[in-house]
């Protein structure tokens, strides 16, 4: 879908003509701003009736949390006119459209692999986006999982990410393209970051979708269920740097985004962790 601007208000626009149209049961958002402008303008309430009607019909948009570490993006923002993309710096905001309730939400991860490119372990990247929204709401299929789901006094708090994939530029993408880029044109050009994460856990997911006749709908519900419902590590990753599996997840045990560290359980740096497609598949489709 192409929007005229990445205005919050044809943000809104463009995700109401997908629910509206309601052929893609999957989509990715690799965009993102300081979670309280949106607040302020009215835009986070307005994307939020969208995006619960897409959740009713099945439909699961993946979003990316950003690579500010626990802050916000200044120049998306035009706050300082100051790129942090890649440094963990800013404002101690989150990221919206990440911070919604229903979307998934996908921080970033360091990927190592042995010589044979099979899978080592991961550890948190330094700049991926995750934290506590301070005007979002956890959805009750987080609550039980995050730990700030809900408080003593009733208050709840929506935690970021939802899952986390690799997003380090040490272990990026290949892209190929003839637009110019940064450094010239793509012949490939190494990217990543969170905005490369999100299409990667949305392409996991519809590959999963596909695996079960596109019967599984809105995503976040069965992901969380199938990391309470096998509540203790499977296995253990040796690594270095070592997992272990949750649920069909790989808990990531190490590294931080500025402000918070990863640790053993959900955490907000990588949230329940990083797929691990083939046991993740294996568990949803029950």
């Amino acid at each position: 879908y192409n929007m005229n601007s990445l205005s919050d208000a044809d943000i809104v626009d463009g995700y109401n003509h997908w629910v509206v149209n309601n052929t893609d049961p999957i989509a990715n958002s690799s965009f993102g701003g300081c979670e309280l402008f949106p607040y302020q303008d009215g835009s986070m309430l307005a994307a939020d009736e969208v995006l619960v009607e897409a959740a009713a019909q099945g439909q699961t948009m993946f979003v990316a949390t950003g690579d500010a570490g626990a802050y916000c993006n200044n120049v998306i923002d035009g706050l300082l006119g100051v790129n942090t993309n890649g440094v963990p710096a800013g404002l101690p905001f989150q990221g919206w459209p990440a911070v919604s309730p229903y979307v998934v939400a996908v921080g970033g991860t360091d990927l190592f692999s042995n010589a044979d490119g099979t899978y080592l372990g991961e550890t948190a990247w330094e700049s991926g986006g995750g934290g506590l929204s301070q005007f979002e709401y956890s959805p009750y299929w987080e609550s039980p999982t995050q730990p700030v789901g809900t408080t003593a006094v009733g208050y709840s708090y929506r935690g970021v990410p939802d899952v986390a994939l690799d997003a380090s530029l040490e272990t990026g993408y290949l892209v190929y393209s003839s637009a110019q880029a940064a450094n010239g044109s793509c012949t490939p050009c190494v990217s990543a970051g969170t905005s490369l994460a999100s299409p990667l856990a949305a392409g996991a997911y519809a590959r999963m979708q596909s695996a079960h006749n596109n019967a599984l709908g809105f995503a976040p519900i069965l992901l969380y269920a199938i990391y309470v419902q096998n509540p203790n590590a499977s296995e253990l990753g040796a690594g270095p740097p070592p997992t272990s599996l949750v649920g069909g997840f790989h808990d990531i045990l190490s590294g931080s985004n500025g402000m918070y560290a990863a640790t053993p359980r959900w955490d907000y740096t990588t949230g329940l962790g990083s797929f691990d497609v083939v046991k993740t598949n294996a568990i949803i489709g029950r």
